[in-house]
């Protein structure tokens, strides 16, 4: 999840293809844990 918090705040890469360069090939599943762990969303972290 920290790649991902990085990826979030230093690209422009869209959600899925955050989710799909950390790892994950479920995009709504990587939401699921990225709320769990953070507590929002990753569009609401990106903002």
């Amino acid at each position: 999840m920290e790649r991902a918090k990085q990826l979030l705040l230093t690209t422009d890469l869209s959600l899925a293809a955050v989710s799909e360069a950390v790892g994950f090939n479920d995009y709504f599943y990587f939401m699921k844990k990225f709320k769990k762990e953070t507590g929002i969303t990753p569009g609401h972290f990106r903002s």
